[in-house]
């Protein structure tokens, strides 16, 4: 995509960079600005990882004047949604009118953090883990007191696993919930 005339004709004078493939998403980061990823044809399949991570991307598919034959696939992702893919979503339902389902992103939930819920009702966390090396790992959680919660609840990748249970990761991204 560096030479692509169209990458030149949208972008110039600025620096491009190659695309790695879908283990680049999530994007590691983008400050406070969203980014535009422009994708030649080979690698358009790489558009559903982009959709399913950021929601409210835009899509736009560039062709020639004479043809239908895509020649170039641009991604527009905003501020908002590509900080939304980094952190933890919480969300809370209370069960009823007075207890409405709220959510939030956790931006830095990290190893050891904590949640404080203020009204009574379920928490569910959800996020996506990136994995850089394939093999078994183990997950643990605990509640307020330091114990295990009961039920335990977690599931990676949609399986429910207990805590210490190891589990096979491959390299790319798996969906925690718990």
């Amino acid at each position: 995509m560096l030479d692509f005339p169209p990458s030149k004709f949208l972008a110039p004078g600025i620096e491009t960079l190659p695309w790695p493939g879908p283990d680049a998403v999530p994007l590691t980061s983008t400050g406070s600005m969203g980014a535009v990823v422009v994708l030649d044809p080979p690698p358009a399949g790489d558009v559903s990882a982009f959709a399913r991570i950021y929601p409210h991307s835009n899509f736009e598919i560039l062709t020639s004047p004479n043809s239908f034959d895509p020649i170039m696939y641009a991604v527009i992702i905003s501020a908002a949604d590509a900080q939304k893919a980094h952190g933890v979503l919480a969300t809370l339902s209370g069960g009823g009118s007075n207890h409405p389902t709220a959510s939030n992103v956790i931006p830095d939930f990290s190893n050891g953090g904590t949640i404080t819920a203020t009204t009574p009702g379920r928490l569910e966390l959800a996020s996506t883990l990136r994995v850089e090396t394939y093999g078994s790992y183990t997950f643990e959680w605990k509640n307020e007191s330091g114990s295990p919660p009961t039920p335990p609840g977690l599931l990676v990748d949609g399986y429910d696993i207990t805590a210490q249970q190891p589990v096979t990761l491959s390299r790319g991204l798996h969906s925690l919930a718990l």
